[in-house]
């Protein structure tokens, strides 16, 4: 997906503006960052911050592949300091978890 795309990438678990970065490549399952992530789920929002090109959209994705939850993941970046993309990303994440909101 490219930043010009407008359909994010859904499944009926995870919502996204930001595809997960798969090829033929077998995923690689973390337990350090699995362990984190179950404990961070606790709460109701979790930050997830690392460079570009660390796999943080990956390992998210692989965690909640097993997750009995919905989950939206919001990438947010320097453009989301314009207030209507920042809402507007937010919303359709919000939209996906929630429609009736």
């Amino acid at each position: 997906m490219n930043e010009h795309t407008l359909e994010p990438f859904k499944e009926r678990f995870f919502f996204s503006d930001a595809l997960p970065a798969m090829d033929n490549r077998s995923i690689l399952v973390r337990p350090r960052l699995q362990q984190l992530l179950d404990q961070a789920v606790r709460l109701p929002l979790v930050t997830v911050i690392a460079g570009a090109g660390y796999g943080k959209t990956l390992a998210v994705y692989v965690y909640l592949r097993s997750a009995p939850f919905k989950t939206a993941w919001l990438h947010l970046s320097e453009r989301d300091n314009n207030t209507w993309r920042f809402w507007e990303n937010f919303v359709r994440a919000v939209a996906f978890l929630n429609p009736e909101t």
